[in-house]
C-alpha cells in the first residue's frame, strides 16, 4: 500500500499577487459588519458601531443606462414577429415561446418593472384584472408595490393566459422550484434577448434599459418626476432623475421657451 502523496508549494515559485477588493465588495462587507454591530447594540452586547464611521467607497459602474430609440424598438419588434412567422406547424411549443417573448417585451416596456419583479409574478392575487393592478411582492426595496395594468399590458397578459407555458423541469433529481402558477412560463429573457438584440442591430443595450426607457418616455411626454417615481417604485426623486432622460426633440422643445416672442 502506497502512502498518500502530499502537495507542497514550490518555494521558488512566486505566489500570485492578490487582486484588490472592488469598491462594491468593500461596501458589501461594510454593510454586513455594520448590521452585526447594530444587532449587538440592540441587545446591549456592544456599546458602539465602529463601522458606521467608515465611509462607503465610491463606485464607478462604467455604464449608464439608456433608453430605446423608436427605430431600435421597431427593429426589435420586427425580429420578434419574424420569429413568430417563421414557426412551422411541426412544433406546437415553439410558436408559443415566440409569442411569449413578444409579450415579455411588451410588458417590460409598458410597466418598467425590474426583471426580478416581472418574472416573479404569479396568477391570482398578483394579477387583478378587475382593479387593473399588478401586485409586486419581490421588490428591490423589500416593500410591496402596485403597477397599473394599461390596455397594452392587459392584452399581453391575456395572451399569456391563452398560451400557458409550464416551466421545464431541470431533471428528476432537481425539479423546477418555480411556482406552478407563474405568469411567465419562460424563466427570464437571458437566453433569447441577446440574440434578438444582435439580429436587430441594437448595441449597448440591456434588459434593464427597458426600465430606463419606461421612465424616459414618461418624462418625454411631460410627466413630472413624482409621477415617474411612483410608477417606477423608486425610493427617491434623485434615483428617478437618473432614469428619466430627455430625448433631443424634447430638449429642443423645452429650450424653445427661451426664444423671445416675435411680433408678427
Amino acid at each position: 500500500m502506497t502512502a498518500p502523496t502530499t502537495h507542497t508549494r514550490d518555494p521558488l515559485k512566486k505566489p500570485k499577487p492578490s487582486r484588490p477588493m472592488s469598491p462594491a465588495s468593500q461596501n458589501r462587507y461594510k454593510a454586513m459588519f455594520s448590521a452585526i454591530y447594530k444587532y449587538g447594540r440592540q441587545r446591549d452586547l456592544v456599546d458602539v458601531n465602529p463601522v458606521s464611521a467608515i465611509e462607503s467607497r465610491a463606485m464607478n459602474n462604467g455604464r449608464e443606462g439608456r433608453f430605446l430609440l423608436p427605430s431600435e424598438e421597431q427593429r426589435i419588434r420586427a425580429v420578434l414577429q419574424g420569429d413568430i412567422d417563421a414557426c412551422g406547424p411541426q412544433n406546437e411549443r415553439r410558436p408559443k415561446r415566440m409569442i411569449h417573448r413578444l409579450c415579455e417585451f411588451e410588458i417590460t416596456l409598458m410597466t418598467g418593472m425590474r426583471k426580478t419583479e416581472q418574472y416573479s409574478l404569479t396568477w391570482g392575487p398578483d394579477v387583478n384584472f378587475e382593479t387593473k393592478e399588478l401586485t409586486l411582492r419581490e421588490t428591490k426595496n423589500g416593500t410591496w408595490r402596485t403597477v397599473q395594468i394599461l390596455p397594452t399590458v392587459e392584452k399581453a397578459l391575456m395572451t399569456l393566459k391563452v398560451i400557458p407555458l409550464e416551466r421545464k423541469r431541470r431533471s428528476k433529481d432537481k425539479p423546477n422550484e418555480s411556482p406552478a402558477n407563474s405568469v411567465f412560463g419562460i424563466a427570464d429573457s437571458k437566453k433569447w434577448w441577446a440574440s434578438v438584440l444582435h439580429r436587430a442591430r441594437v448595441t449597448n443595450f440591456h434588459w434593464h434599459d427597458n426600465r430606463h426607457t419606461f421612465c424616459s418616455r414618461l418624462a418625454q411626454k411631460g410627466a413630472n418626476l413624482k409621477l415617474i417615481q411612483e410608477a417606477a417604485g423608486h425610493k427617491t426623486i434623485a434615483q428617478t432623475a437618473k432614469y428619466a432622460k430627455m430625448d433631443t426633440a424634447s430638449l429642443r422643445q423645452g429650450l424653445a421657451l427661451l426664444e423671445p416672442e416675435r411680433e408678427e
